[in-house]
């Protein structure tokens, strides 16, 4: 039974990380968009999903590659989350 809000087939993954340069948050992005295609070309159902909690001055930048992708629906920018 899958977990509250999640849909059936489809894998949701997490990251909580300050959302600077040095972190590379743009390429946790990009491994995503890259592992959804892989899955698309495959024919694999499975939908990736990503919860990002964090914030930072690479946020925007985050933000816009996800609009310039089409990603808006796949990956959730969660901000800053108390513990």
């Amino acid at each position: 039974m899958p977990a509250a809000g999640v849909r059936p087939g489809e894998l949701v993954l997490g990251a909580v990380m300050r959302l600077a340069w040095r972190k590379r948050p743009l390429a946790l992005l990009r491994i995503v968009r890259r592992a959804q295609m892989t899955l698309d070309q495959l024919g694999d159902k499975t939908r990736l999903r990503l919860l990002v909690a964090g914030d930072g001055p690479r946020q925007e930048a985050m933000a816009a590659y996800l609009r310039r992708h089409a990603m808006t629906d796949r990956v959730n920018l969660l901000g800053r989350l108390d513990r």
